[in-house]
């Protein structure tokens, strides 16, 4: 009888141990089952860019004033410049014309019929072109027109001495873009 009321107070110990036990075993098992099916999101900070492609031609590509005693009083040279804007943005254009040396330092220059204004030899900044939309592939063309009088062209022949002179127009047209929107 001793044994067994020993055995008998044992049991609720043993109870809790073995229960104690089970849980911790489940415990190991369902944190390893959750954590198998944790879900992992990245973020980034790229966004996309509208994208900027304006572009600008100019034709013809050289420029030369032929010169005969029997051509009239004025010789012009035009150029066609031509911008267009396949961007996702709305663009200004910008026209500097910049020249190498001074041969054309006293002629004239003019854009899109506007006044004639003299070449001093500095950067000639004529502002705003135009403004265009975004994917406006059709474009606009301005025309830039070089006036050279007789006198100007005999007077560089006189400087030079070669009276087969023909006179070269060497110049820079920068076409600037800035996006607007």
């Amino acid at each position: 009888m001793g044994r067994s009321a020993k055995t008998k107070k044992n049991i609720p110990l043993r109870l809790a141990a073995v229960l104690l036990c089970l849980t911790m075993v489940s415990a190991y098992l369902v944190s390893g089952l959750l954590a198998r099916y944790t879900a992992q999101g990245n973020g980034d900070d790229a966004a996309r860019v509208a994208g900027f492609c304006p572009t600008a031609s100019i034709s013809p590509d050289n420029g030369i004033i032929k010169y005969a005693t029997d051509d009239p009083d004025e010789y012009t040279l035009t150029y066609q410049i031509a911008v267009e804007n396949p961007s996702e943005v709305a663009v200004d254009c910008g026209l500097v014309v910049s020249f190498a040396d001074d041969a054309l330092n006293d002629s004239k220059i003019r854009l899109d019929g506007g006044a004639d204004q003299t070449i001093t030899g500095a950067d000639m900044d004529f502002g705003s072109l135009s403004r265009l939309n975004a994917n406006d592939t059709t474009g606009v063309t301005h025309t830039l027109t070089f006036t050279v009088t007789k006198a100007f062209v005999e007077g560089k022949i006189a400087a030079t001495s070669d009276s087969k002179l023909d006179l070269s127009t060497f110049f820079t047209a920068a076409v600037t873009f800035t996006q607007v929107d």
